[in-house]
């Protein structure tokens, strides 16, 4: 996977399923301050 930098970042990730909440971990794990929905 490439590098890429989202610290300080808010990021809203749609679905809650498996691949969310890993893209939703990532993304915290690189510092961003993530929103995960179910709608």
């Amino acid at each position: 996977m490439s590098e890429f930098s989202v610290s300080g970042s808010n990021v809203v990730v749609m679905g809650a399923a498996r691949s969310g909440v890993a893209a939703a971990k990532l993304l915290v794990r690189r510092g961003a301050r993530v929103t995960l929905s179910d709608q």
